[in-house]
């Protein structure tokens, strides 16, 4: 790692990881949307919660300390409109999805996925639908981090089966605490499957 990237924010595509695959080109676009406002933004947080993105960016302020309430005015909203949008793209390949439950266990979590996708889904197996903008955005961030895009794939796969054991675990010990199980808690609208 060179030292101007060890000093530059981690930002956007230093998180792509952290999420399906589908989701990356939405959020490739909030990234030049945000880097458009401020080339300095800096990424808190990227995660996926129950069928949705969520972003967390830092807050800015100017040279005197003061915060930037300009840099929230502008920012907030190209952030939830990609948080909403999520909730139409499958995490997985990219395609129109929903937000639905995993049905191959009962009362599995909720996830933003395509009918493809739904409802089993194996890390790393499926087509990305991809233009070639998007492609080579993703080839060229593998590259920055110097992994092949076969291997960054197949890492962001990894990543995402550990993420997922990690939210079972946690709906789980909500389910627990309440004294019920997952199932339970779906059938009583606790939680949703996502269908209409």
């Amino acid at each position: 790692m060179t030292d101007s990237l060890a000093l530059r924010p981690l930002q956007i595509p230093d998180c792509l990881a952290s999420v399906g695959l589908g989701w990356h080109p939405l959020l490739m676009r909030l990234h030049k949307q945000l880097t458009a406002l401020a080339s300095d933004y800096r990424v808190e947080s990227i995660k996926e919660k129950f069928g949705g993105l969520r972003v967390s960016v830092a807050d800015r302020f100017d040279a005197d300390g003061e915060f930037d309430g300009d840099w929230a005015d502008a920012a907030s909203p190209l952030i939830q409109a990609a948080e909403t949008m999520s909730r139409t793209i499958c995490e997985y390949c990219g395609a129109p999805g929903q937000p639905r439950t995993r049905a191959d266990r009962d009362g599995g979590w909720i996830k933003t996925v395509c009918e493809q996708c739904h409802p089993v889904r194996r890390p790393g197996t499926l087509p990305l639908r991809l233009t070639t903008e998007e492609q080579a955005a993703i080839a060229d961030h593998a590259d920055e981090l110097g992994l092949s895009t076969s291997d960054y794939i197949a890492q962001a796969a990894a990543r995402q089966a550990t993420q997922w054991q990690h939210e079972r675990n946690d709906l789980h010990k909500i389910a627990e605490r309440r004294g019920t199980t997952l199932k339970q808690m779906l059938q009583r609208g606790i939680l949703t499957d996502g269908t209409p």
